[in-house]
Formats: C-alpha cells, structure tokens, sequence
C-alpha cells in the first residue's frame, strides 16, 4: 500500500511513513542532547542546523550529518540560504560567516558591520541581504563583503519581512514594527493597535493574508492595511482571552507552506491556520512533539516538508493535515463514500474511486457553500483512494464534502462535533 502526504493546494506528493494522528516524527541528530538554536534549507533540500558550537547538514533527513570543517566555534543564532545555496550565519557575538560550498567551510564576513550581535537575516536576491541588530538594519549588496547601514533606522532589529507591495516591515525589541516603502531608505512607525510591550519576536507576511507580528507577551497581531492598524490575531492560541501578564512564552518562528501558515511557540508547540478558510482560527498540532517543547526554530523545504528543532528534545519533520493513501484495488466508476467517523472529531476521512485519470479537487464547505477548508487539487491516476484531513480549524457545525472531477460533482454530508 503506497502513501502520499499532501499539504493544501500541493501539486506533487510527499511520500510519508504512515498515516495517522501523529503529525510530527524525529529525526536523528548527531547528537540526541543537542542544543538547535536556527535552521534552513538551501534549494537542494539540504537541511542545516545551527547549534552552540557548530553548523551542521544533512542531505538524507538525518541518517547522516556532516559539519562545517572550520566553524570557530561561535553560537548560532541564525541561518539563511539564497537562491545560489550561499549560506549564511549570524551569531550571538561574533557577527556575520558566509559558506561558499555548501556549508562546508565558512569565512568571517563583517567589514562594514558595526554590531556583531546578528538577531535575523533577511534574503532579497542573490547578491543582496538584510541584517537585524541591536543597532538598526544593515544591507550588503555582494553577498556580505561589504555592510552599511539601511536607512534611518538604529533600533533593536529582530525581525524583518516584506509584504505583497514590497514594503519592508522590522520588528524590534521595544519599538515596535517600523516600514519602508522605498526600498529601506527611510522607515516610519507603523504602530497603530500594536500591544504595550512592542517587543517583536518574529514576524511573517501572508500572501492575500497581510503580515503578521508576534508580540512577548501578547501574542500575535496582524495588519491588512500595509500596517495602518493592527488587531489582536490570537483565536485558537493559548493568548486568547489572558490578560497580558498570563501569556507567559512567546512565539520564536513562522514557516508558510502552501496555504498553510504554522508557528512555534516556545514550551507550547506548534499551531496552523489556513487562510483560504472562510473561518481563520488557530488550530494545534502537537501530535508526535514531546511533552512541552522547548521549540526554537521552525523551517521548511522545496518539498514542502517542516521541520521543529528544539532547544534539547530534538528535531522533528511533519507528516502534514492533509493525507491521501494510495489503496491497491481496481475500480469500475467514480463514487464517494461517506466522511468518517460520523459525527467527526480532530480528523475524519473519506474514499474515493477513480476510473481514469483525471483532475480532481475537494474542499470543505459550509450550509453557505462557502470553502472552509481546501484539501486537495491535483492530477489523479486511476485508483481507489483515502483523504484523511484534519479538522481542527472548524468550529461545531453541519459541513460538506464538494469534490469536482473533469466529469463529475460529488458531494457527501459529515458533522463536526
């Protein structure tokens, strides 16, 4: 029996282990105890980890690691790779290292670079990238031999994104979000609605989902209006409905994939949300992650898989909420059968047969018809198959299974409870 995860919208498949409620699966590490302070991918999916004393990588999901051969030993606190697979890493105290040849060997890279603390790094293109640090924003524009500060900005820089207009947002310790309509030339204060505390700890930009700020400790705020104003985002995260004193840990990263927006929350795991539903609310997806992760860093790669590192409980991969599984077994026409278990709790899943090959997308609607959640749009061979989907984002209700094919509309009824 073949097994094929998809995530919403994905066009290829993922294979996965198993099919069932645990989302999350460990992945060996050099060294189980280790401490994972930032990961990334480069566009071979090669998946770096950084840790106190080194930068390590994987090229086969952790069966084995290699390290870098001449790293001086300097924590990690970031890690990013453009579009060339250069590598870069930032550090607690020592500034800025590039690796030319896969994260192999790195060379020091701070001519120009007046703080050493490195919080964030931000990629524009190949040849240019951003800089977060305790000082303001700095730019290179030749991949780091060169730094100079970015505008009119000198706060405590912890994050940057940039939205669908390319305006550029960074988040500080204190300050609060600032944005660039030029490029980083001059940056304004873009505050309206933003909590107390103004203390960003990440940040991300949703496309047709405007960008996102989470807050320590109020939690996640989000503008839809290039940061007009902002407004509380928290429905389905344990901030909601805690005055501000009682929300404790904070969110350490973002990763979107493919419709699907996921973050981290330190000693709390891990929540999705899908912005193509008609009902935006937080869903947890802890199955698989240990008891009260310490979770430090969120990435993911071409092939759509996420990967969770955490502080000292290890590395994760997702088998995501959406699984479609292969079953071995002729069919005569198309058919749908009905959504199970019936009322459906967290998951449910239905089949499916397929005569011919064909394109087919299914979705969950409401009474209204309006899509709540998309499942699947892809090319299908013939066969019989298995949609097992998570549920968590919908709320209590009557709901509907619409699934179009080249030839056919079927729709099968399934409750919430």
């Amino acid at each position: 029996m073949k097994k094929i995860t998809l995530l919403l919208f994905i066009v290829s498949g993922i294979i996965s282990k198993s099919i069932s409620q645990d989302f999350w699966e460990p992945v060996n590490l050099p060294n189980p105890d280790m401490t994972i302070y930032a990961m990334a991918t480069d566009g071979n999916d090669r998946l770096f980890i950084g840790s106190v004393d080194n930068i390590y990588y994987t090229d086969n999901n952790g069966a084995n690691w290699n390290a870098g051969t001449n790293w001086p030993g300097h924590a990690i606190k970031c890690l990013a790779v453009n579009d060339v697979n250069i590598v870069f890493a930032g550090t607690f105290s020592e500034g800025m290292y590039r690796s030319t040849d896969g994260g192999t060997t790195y060379t020091e890279i701070n001519n120009g670079l007046s703080y050493l603390n490195v919080w964030c790094i931000f990629i524009i293109d190949e040849d240019e990238l951003l800089v977060g640090t305790p000082g303001g924003i700095f730019k290179s524009a030749d991949n780091g031999d060169n730094w100079a500060p970015l505008g009119n900005i000198s706060y405590d820089v912890q994050a940057i994104v940039i939205d669908e207009n390319d305006y550029l947002y960074a988040g500080t310790h204190g300050e609060g979000v600032f944005k660039s309509e030029n490029n980083g030339i001059t940056w304004n204060a873009v505050n309206n609605g933003i909590p107390d505390s103004s203390q960003v700890t990440a940040m991300a930009a949703v496309p047709l989902g405007g960008v996102l700020a989470a807050f320590f400790p109020e939690g996640v705020y989000r503008t839809t209006d290039q940061g007009a104003s902002w407004v509380e985002f928290n429905e389905g995260l344990p901030f909601a409905d805690k005055s501000a004193s009682e929300r404790g840990p904070s969110v350490v990263g973002f990763v979107f994939v493919l419709g699907i927006l996921m973050l981290i929350i330190y000693y709390m795991g891990m929540y999705w949300i899908n912005f193509a539903a008609a009902i935006l609310i937080w869903a947890a997806l802890f199955s698989g992650l240990p008891m009260n992760p310490t979770t430090s860093s969120i990435t993911s790669n071409t092939n759509n898989d996420v990967y969770i590192g955490t502080y000292d409980q290890g590395l994760y991969k997702n088998a995501l909420p959406v699984n479609i599984e292969e079953i071995n077994e002729n069919v005569a026409g198309f058919e749908v059968f009905n959504v199970y278990p019936n009322p459906a709790g967290e998951f449910a899943s239905f089949e499916i047969c397929i005569p011919q090959q064909c394109k087919l997308s299914a979705n969950v609607v409401n009474q209204l018809g309006q899509i709540c959640m998309p499942l699947v749009s892809k090319e299908f061979n013939p066969g019989k198959f298995k949609i097992h989907f998570n549920t968590q984002t919908l709320k209590p209700g009557i709901y509907f299974i619409k699934i179009f094919s080249d030839k056919n509309i079927k729709t099968v009824k399934y409750l919430k409870k």
